[in-house]
């Protein structure tokens, strides 16, 4: 950028001229026509010397935060994979490198090179290119930051942080164009190719008490041959096998524990996993000897099958393996089997890797030389991973070996096996095909929110599964569900034209204001409506869900493991309980108003309310029909609105008139004109006039909370200052005998299945999403319904509902412009009018819905072109 150009408008933020948002508008302008030369390129810019040694240190920190190592722990010796490198851990160091240097590596890479020092070296040579220019483009940046001056703390450049660049989602979406169009293009990494056979495998994880999940694919059709140790390393590495066998065979594929999206338990013990092999053959009604193919540990899982079970058996194909369990570092086993293969009298082919540093051809030659009969394989030039880097020749040997022995291949049963639920053994198997895999989000809520989100994706085509705990739909609109935040004098806050789903209107014989009873009707008749049932599992709650590479592993109360392309989290915001905390004890009752369903817990008693939200203030009301003195206290002033004014539902008529003022000022000015002029100004009853403007905060929407005042039925009180054995005594130093506390003190949000490494674990974190509702780092896990508007469910929902299957869309078909909105979410945060609410637990997540719908609007009609 021009230093003249940028220094003038930097000199006019100063002056106050320019506001921060109209500078950033200036620059971008600037850049848009050309007035700013460009950066220097890359090449003018030396590579450090030193870039070996930082690339060692640069993949070093990589392993040690992945694997949540000391970096004692840690030498650029150390081998790797003794570290606790298991698949799942390897896929995502490969994709954090990928992503940071431009590769396409493939997790079984570190099978190759198995310490920092050989892996470093290894990227040196062969990725030279890629790995100078990302380190001379660090050098760049260095260089650059030494030249420029920037704005100030809150400049939106794409390097702020989230929460310091709040401002127009226009600029914003320029802005993060920009910096997308700045970074280096990148070309399809062989593990985003799609279209190939596996694609078609139907997916099962085989769950047993007392032992590791197994995971299963079953691709083709014909003879079953069994193919052990390592389906899902990543798929694409089989991408060749499955190719060349798959039209003659059926591969049953078995992903042993640590593998795929397999958990690696405590310890391996090989006795478990060969159970676990018989069973998901016995699901199969696999009962007739079969060929089987172990590659790596599955070599070791194949020879200890057939050594335990030879009558399930009928030929062996063997590929860097060993017989010697002791390298398995978390093996409970401690035996060499290698004395035992002269047992063995199956035709038999052993393949070895020249190369090969992990499973040595001098351990594939010794198993050779045990098993009379069998051939040996040494591909020179090869390591590890010989059956994906030379998987033509590794396909053309084991199909020829199986030809010469077609008739052993051929013993098992003809017909293709089906994964069949034997309930006789006490399986839990679950089957998922990978295009479902691919395809499939996960709702974890089934109530208004995750049935409106799952009426967008529906009407969106995008294949979805509503995971909700309670038997039916509507979450805390249910008074008799676990999660039911209602009581029996409930009536809806807002009026039904704005709550309901405008594509699905609340009926014409409903109140304005229907009760908790016709409000579950509803959502259950709009669930029935868009056939929300047949995507939903009742009476299961997620347990735990963990992101495996660009899946999401959602593990249910039943047992049951599934995995989704993403999640979407909508278990609401009222799901735990705040209890304030005050000095002393109280020696009465205690109940919070989650706990509350019937006034008859009031009668005779004196009874406290605590909190004066719109549910603090309908429970008081209650209660003064019931109880011998009801008393409340209210620690601030509020506005009250009635439910009704000029005969219409007064939020109906707040955005009937809502265009007939200059400014919001004057709007709001008027409005709270009227409401004096009605009776409904709190300090005219003798409470305290609030410190904030109306807009502020949500109003009390009650047409009977100052009537009971001003008749003395309700008693006001300020915040509590003491607990008393049976009374409370005030922030006046006024006491009061009291007999029962509730406490409408709100709720949290809080997220018990999402582990701490996330960073979102309750509803303060929130804030760290992108308007509250898009993980920064992990694309595809969502948060529905947490942001706060003055406004109804329905409009705000398929808004929001819209947006998500938008960015799903574009998520699943890869859309250029995916690329531009992930940058936005990353690094940016739009102004939806946070800043000028009050600051309380209950506004914490409060946005204005006029800037919220303008932005997702927006964003929406982006990300649909």
């Amino acid at each position: 950028m021009n230093s003249d150009n940028k220094l003038k408008i930097l000199q006019a933020v100063k002056e106050k001229k320019l506001s921060v948002d109209e500078a950033i508008k200036a620059l971008i302008e600037l850049e848009a026509t050309n007035k700013i030369p460009q950066k220097p390129t890359v090449k003018s810019v030396e590579v450090p010397s030193s870039y070996p040694d930082m690339l060692l240190q640069d993949l070093k920190k990589i392993l040690l935060t992945l694997l949540k190592l000391e970096e004692s722990d840690l030498t650029i010796d150390s081998s790797i994979i003794d570290l606790g490198l298991d698949s799942i851990s390897a896929t995502e160091f490969a994709s954090r490198i990928n992503k940071r240097y431009t590769l396409n590596l493939l997790p079984s890479i570190f099978f190759e090179f198995t310490s920092l020092r050989s892996f470093s070296k290894h990227l040196q040579d062969s990725y030279s290119l890629a790995i100078q220019d990302f380190f001379a483009k660090q050098n760049q940046a260095l260089v650059m930051n030494e030249q420029t001056i920037e704005i100030d703390s809150k400049s939106t450049s794409s390097k702020s942080s989230p929460t310091e660049s709040k401002t127009d989602i226009k600029s914003l979406w320029e802005q993060a164009s920009l910096a997308v169009q700045s970074q280096p293009v990148k070309t399809a990494s062989p593990n985003e190719e799609e279209n190939f056979k596996i694609s078609a495998a139907k997916l099962a994880l085989i769950s047993q008490e007392n032992m590791p999940d197994t995971e299963v694919a079953i691709i083709g059709y014909g003879p079953p041959i069994l193919v052990l140790g390592g389906l899902l390393q990543p798929y694409q590495e089989w991408k060749y096998l499955v190719e060349a066998l798959s039209d003659q065979y059926q591969l049953i594929m078995i992903n042993p524990p640590g593998c795929g999206r397999s958990e690696m338990p405590a310890s391996l013990a090989l006795d478990t996993i060969i159970k676990s092999i018989l069973t998901v053959l016995d699901s199969l009604s696999i009962r007739s000897p079969l060929p089987v193919l172990g590659y790596s540990l599955g070599g070791i899982l194949a020879l200890q099958l057939i050594l335990d079970h030879p009558e399930r058996i009928s030929a062996l194909i063997l590929a860097c393996t060993t017989a010697d369990t002791t390298l398995i570092g978390k093996a409970k086993q401690n035996v060499n089997i290698l004395n035992e293969l002269s047992k063995i009298h199956v035709p038999t082919l052993v393949i070895a890797a020249e190369n090969d540093t992990y499973m040595l051809p001098e351990f594939n030659k010794s198993i050779h030389q045990k098993i009379a009969g069998s051939t040996y394989c040494l591909f020179s030039n090869a390591k590890h991973t010989v059956p994906f880097t030379h998987h033509q020749e590794f396909n053309n040997t084991v199909i020829h070996f199986l030809e010469n022995n077609k008739n052993v291949a051929n013993a098992s049963e003809s017909k293709s096996s089906d994964l069949n639920i034997n309930k006789s053994i006490g399986v839990n198997v679950q089957i998922q095909s990978q295009k479902e895999i691919d395809e499939t989000f996960c709702i974890i809520g089934g109530g208004p929110v995750g049935i409106g989100i799952g009426k967008c994706l529906k009407q969106n085509g995008i294949a979805f599964n509503i995971i909700e705990q309670e038997k039916d739909f509507g979450g805390l609109w249910g008074i008799d569900h676990a999660s039911g935040r209602v009581y029996s004098s409930t009536h809806l806050i807002s009026s039904r034209r704005n709550t309901q789903f405008s594509d699905f209107p609340m009926p014409d014989n409903y109140p304005d204001y229907p009760n908790h009873q016709l409000v579950l009707k509803y959502f259950r008749e709009l669930a029935k409506h868009f056939d929300l049932y047949s995507h939903a599992t009742f009476n299961v709650t997620v347990e735990h869900i963990e992101a495996i590479g660009k899946y999401w592993k959602v593990k249910l109360s039943n047992s049951e493991t599934r995995f989704y392309r993403g999640v979407i989290v909508a278990n609401g915001r009222l799901n735990e309980p705040i209890y304030p905390q005050y000095p002393g004890k109280f020696l009465g009752t205690i109940i919070h108003s989650s706990e509350y369903k019937k006034p008859d817990i009031f009668k005779n008693k004196r009874v406290l309310i605590v909190g004066a939200g719109n549910s603090g203030c309908d429970i008081a009301i209650d209660s003064v029909h019931h109880a011998k003195a009801t008393i409340q206290s209210m620690r601030r002033g509020y506005y009250f609105m009635p439910k009704y004014i000029f005969g219409k539902p007064t939020q109906d008529w707040l955005m009937e008139i809502g265009t007939q003022f200059k400014s919001t000022e004057e709007l709001w000015d008027y409005v709270k004109g009227i409401f004096k002029m009605a009776g409904y100004a709190g300090e005219d009853f003798g409470l305290p006039k609030p410190d904030y403007e109306i807009y502020a905060a949500h109003p009390i929407m009650n047409s009977q909370i100052l009537y009971h005042i001003g008749h003395g039925d309700l008693i006001v009180k300020p915040d509590v200052k003491l607990l008393k054995d049976h009374s409370v005594v005030f922030a006046d130093d006024s006491e009061e005998k009291i007999d029962l506390i509730l406490y409408a003190s709100g709720f949290q949000a809080v997220f018990p299945f999402l582990p701490k490494k996330y960073g979102i674990n309750n509803q303060e974190d929130l804030h760290k999403l992108f308007m509250y509702s898009i993980h920064r780092e992990y694309n595809n896990l969502f948060f529905a319904g947490y942001f706060n508007t003055a406004s109804g469910l329905g409009n705000i929902a398929n808004s929001a509902g819209l947006l998500f299957a938008n960015y799903i869309k574009a998520l699943i078909n890869n859309k250029p412009v995916l690329q531009v909105f992930q940058q936005l979410v990353k690094d940016f945060e739009p102004d939806l009018g946070h800043e000028k609410f009050i600051k309380t637990a209950r506004h914490s997540l409060e946005v204005d819905l006029w800037l919220l719908i303008k932005t997702i609007n927006f964003l929406s009609t982006k990300l649909g072109s």
